[in-house]
């Protein structure tokens, strides 16, 4: 292959993976030609799940990271291949990595306040659910942007409803709501909210919507309401 077909192909999957990553792979190594290609091909092969390739030419670049914006894409990267992989835990390690370097984007906190809010760790969840949110309010992120704001919003109501929050809960349920005012999947924690703010008005009027949205959900959100002991 001549040097300008690996250069047109290189650039073309660089504008790709900017589609997706920009905020932390645009700053990074952007003095090392060397180190961005070998971070494209290890991206390349993540997305075709060849996860050991794309670990292969990580290794190749780790020692040429030279500034926080090049450590902060690493460790990301890093952690990507894991999430691919399935591997939550090794994920998280290169995700906390990651944040400590400060990038302003998104995705590695948003991962990290999944998984503590998934583990019950609300605290942690909630600080780093905040600090996804403010990236992604800020980031050029595809169309789709308005739908994963309101998903991750969401997740934010629903692990303040977990904390007992209910006021800032209902703020962030206003605020999705405005983002995205259809999104079956937030009736369901909506109904929850307002079940433990003892708002039967609120909970009836948003059960109806998820009736009528949703029956199969409806169903199983009404049962564990009617299961709580508040």
């Amino acid at each position: 292959m001549g040097f300008d077909k690996f250069s047109e192909n290189f650039q073309k999957s660089w504008d790709i993976h900017m589609q997706a990553f920009g905020p932390i792979l645009g700053p990074a190594f952007i003095d090392n030609f060397e180190a961005r290609i070998h971070l494209t091909a290890a991206l390349n092969n993540f997305s075709r799940k060849e996860i050991k390739s794309g670990f292969t030419k990580m290794a190749l670049i780790k020692d040429m990271c030279s500034c926080d914006e090049d450590c902060a894409a690493w460790f990301f990267f890093m952690g990507l291949g894991f999430e691919v992989s399935g591997m939550e835990e090794e994920m998280l390690r290169y995700y906390r990595e990651c944040i400590k370097y400060e990038p302003h984007f998104s995705l590695p906190y948003l991962m990290i306040a999944k998984c503590a809010h998934k583990r019950a760790d609300f605290d942690y969840a909630e600080e780093n659910y905040i600090k996804a949110i403010s990236y992604i309010e800020n980031e050029n992120l595809p169309p789709q942007t308005r739908l994963v704001l309101a998903s991750v919003y969401t997740n934010y109501f629903s692990c303040l409803t977990s904390m007992g929050k209910y006021s800032a809960a209902e703020a962030a349920l206003k605020r999705s709501e405005e983002l995205l005012p259809v999104y079956p999947q937030r009736l369901h924690y909506a109904c929850i909210l307002y079940a433990y703010m003892e708002n039967s008005e609120k909970l009836s009027e948003y059960l109806e919507k998820l009736k009528n949205s949703n029956t199969e959900l409806y169903k199983s959100t009404k049962d564990y309401i009617d299961g709580l002991i508040i």
